[in-house]
């Protein structure tokens, strides 16, 4: 089993293997492969499904990197999950919208 830390690690290798390029036109190019899907997947969820997270996992542990790396410690040391670190440090925007930053 991978830790946070190595899966993140791991995204941020794959991020511009994965990526095409801030806004160039794929859909000329590649054939419709699911026409049922609300939207395309963006770069960040082929990474997130690539390194076996879910696209909200991933963006919620990258966004409590951005804020306070040594976090990722706690939950890799099972002190806490993504989603409660995620809701309860006042800096991420999850628990700035519940009412639990310092101001709020």
């Amino acid at each position: 089993t991978k830790t946070l830390k190595e899966q993140l690690n791991e995204g941020d290798f794959l991020r511009p293997l994965i990526s095409v390029g801030q806004g160039r036109r794929t859909d000329r190019l590649t054939p419709k492969q699911n026409t049922s899907r609300k939207r395309n997947l963006t770069t960040r969820d082929k990474v997130a499904l690539a390194i076996g997270m879910s696209p909200s996992q991933y963006a919620k542990a990258i966004a409590i990197r951005k804020e306070d790396p040594d976090l990722i410690d706690l939950i890799d040391n099972g002190y806490g999950t993504i989603h409660q670190v995620y809701t309860t440090d006042p800096s991420l925007p999850a628990a700035a919208a519940d009412g639990n930053s310092p101001g709020g």
